[in-house]
């Protein structure tokens, strides 16, 4: 005679199940960044789409890898505004910079970006891996001042442009580009 097969207990198998479920549960879960709402509150916050991929500012710690630096001055000798948004976070590091030297931004106005690196224009640039991007002439992109706040030194905006590799012909797009800073 055959020995009896033992029948499995219900608790046994209620563990076994709750067990399995959690280590499934418990994989880390690629999470991709999502582009930050378009605010006007001093968020301290920047983004883009870069050929759709979307770039955020953070740091190797995921803090924010934003650089900006700008004076809201009523005189373009007291103007400036500078935006680098980096994510070191992502394996190509790639940097975009936005600059508005010596032009006085004003709320509601959008300001096409230039070829020229000289004073009076708005432009943008991508630095990666791949290549050095500059926004070209004529139309190539622009900047939109959506709030400003001289007194409180509040600015945010959008952009959005498309640039250009000189040496390649390559090409990148930048869009739905957004920003809200207070400086302190």
């Amino acid at each position: 005679m055959s020995a009896p097969i033992p029948r499995p207990r219900p608790a046994l198998l209620a563990g076994q199940l709750l067990f399995g479920t959690l280590l499934v549960a418990c994989q880390p879960e690629k999470v991709s960044p999502a582009l930050p709402p378009e605010t006007t509150v001093g968020a301290n916050q920047a983004g883009c789409l870069v050929d759709g991929n979307v770039l955020i500012p953070r740091n190797a710690w995921g803090r924010s890898g934003t650089s900006l630096a700008y004076r809201l001055g009523t005189t373009a000798a007291s103007s400036n505004f500078s935006l680098g948004i980096t994510d070191e976070k992502s394996q190509d590091s790639a940097l975009l910079l936005i600059e508005a030297d010596s032009m006085v931004l004003e709320e509601g106005k959008t300001y096409p970006f230039s070829l020229s690196a000289h004073k009076g224009v708005a432009q943008g640039q991508y630095y990666s891996p791949d290549g050095q991007y500059r926004t070209q002439s004529p139309a190539s992109g622009t900047l939109t001042i959506t709030w400003l706040d001289r007194q409180a030194n509040l600015v945010a905006g959008r952009f959005e442009f498309v640039a250009t590799d000189r040496t390649t012909g390559r090409q990148v797009r930048v869009t739905q580009g957004r920003f809200d800073y207070k400086s302190e």
